[in-house]
């Protein structure tokens, strides 16, 4: 009975005996301990680990506001606002000046949509001389701004969170694709070549980038954008998947544009020809009709018999020399089918094969044109146009191949 009570009595010693200073601050130790191992799986996105230790450090030091702070995140992070709402006030409370909690109470006020309260509680945090991180606050106000439909204001804070930090990443990717979904591309553009000018290569920048380009019609600078995106997107699916398809699409106009370009040059061409062609128009109708140099020749036929009534024997020999004329100009031209003219030689010599397929028996004649090489294919040569014309119509177009009726003169 007297070791019972005697163990008892040690035991009530030792537990009202005082706390001596070793022991307080190996008590601290323990505190700032789990603080900061909490503090470690909270960053590394541990939520469940992280409560455990911050809790065990709040246990050994209730009052230490940054362990209060540290678990508020760690509950908001899994979305138990009200507990978080707890430890965040109960930090205020101890520590009015950390501008830091205000911001925090203000993002998760927002979730629960509490909006008004939450724009108090980050203008506090604004307002605060001693909180370093004000662009955070700023931004979250944009947030705000943004879900209540005020897109001015949603403007004005994300250029304020980027006037207080320029390194601010959130802050350009969410400007830069405002300014897209209100086609201001120009702006769109500025905002994003900023945050790449000063070393901020991530995908989003990059799409932005390539983006901006693509709606200002820059379809080369805005491939190699996207092409950027795409590479550094790594296990971003939706990032390379939204690159691919951009890329698809340009490819797809470039290739358009090519055609186009292509097509307005051959027309040029034909222009031209056309044109050379209704210079000597006067020439080709002589030689199919005989009535331009005909006509006033009968013309003059008639003034001669009215005034000076000069002899029939001198019409005879008149028709002969225009009979002896006509014959001479048929035998200095050549009249032929123009397939097609091309730039580049690769597509002549396509036409050839398939002219050749046909058993067609084609030429391929190359020209200079102001300075730049082109590639006639053609067929001839024929005695007349209305040989050429009636060839192409019967069997070249049939088949599927476009001319035009040319001729030219023989040199000598």
């Amino acid at each position: 009975m007297r070791k019972i009570l005697f163990f008892l009595l040690m035991m009530a010693v030792v537990s009202c005996a005082p706390t001596s200073s070793k022991d307080k601050i190996n008590t601290k130790k323990n505190a700032d301990y789990y603080y900061k191992i909490g503090l470690s799986y909270l960053s590394s996105g541990n939520n469940s680990q992280a409560i455990y230790y911050l809790t065990k450090s709040y246990e050994i030091n209730p009052d230490n506001p940054e362990v209060l702070n540290a678990l508020g995140i760690a509950y908001s992070s899994v979305g138990e606002f009200k507990k978080a709402e707890k430890f965040f006030l109960r930090a205020i409370e101890l520590a009015p000046e950390k501008g830091e909690v205000y911001t925090n109470i203000g993002i998760i006020l927002a979730e629960e949509k509490k909006y008004n309260k939450a724009i108090w509680y980050l203008k506090k945090a604004i307002q605060n001389p001693n909180y370093k991180n004000k662009e955070k606050a700023f931004y979250n106000l944009a947030l705000i701004y943004k879900k209540m439909g005020d897109d001015e204001k949603y403007e004005e804070h994300l250029k304020k969170a980027l006037s207080y930090n320029p390194y601010f990443v959130n802050a350009y990717i969410s400007l830069g694709n405002y300014y897209l979904s209100k086609k201001d591309y120009r702006n769109a553009l500025d905002v994003f070549t900023k945050g790449y000018n000063i070393g901020i290569y991530i995908p989003e920048i990059y799409m932005g980038l390539g983006k901006s380009y693509y709606f200002l019609g820059k379809l080369p600078k805005a491939k190699y954008y996207f092409l950027k995106a795409k590479k550094f997107a790594k296990d971003n699916v939706f990032i390379s998947g939204e690159a691919d398809r951009f890329i698809k699409k340009i490819n797809e106009e470039i290739a358009k544009q090519k055609e186009e370009e292509l097509k307005r040059k051959q027309a040029e061409l034909e222009k031209l020809e056309k044109v050379k062609q209704l210079e000597e128009i006067t020439d080709e109708a002589t030689l199919e009709e005989g009535t331009t140099t005909v006509v006033p020749v009968k013309k003059a036929e008639k003034v001669v018999k009215k005034e000076d009534k000069i002899p029939k024997l001198e019409k005879p020999v008149l028709k002969k020399n225009l009979k002896e004329e006509k014959k001479e100009i048929k035998n200095i031209i050549k009249f032929y089918v123009q397939v097609g003219v091309f730039s580049k030689k690769i597509y002549a010599e396509q036409t050839v094969k398939k002219l050749k397929e046909q058993n067609f028996k084609p030429l391929l004649i190359k020209k200079n044109m102001d300075g730049k090489p082109y590639y006639f294919v053609i067929i001839g040569y024929f005695n007349s146009y209305l040989e050429a014309s009636k060839f192409y119509r019967k069997k070249l177009k049939p088949k599927g191949f476009r001319g035009i009726v040319k001729f030219e003169r023989e040199k000598g």
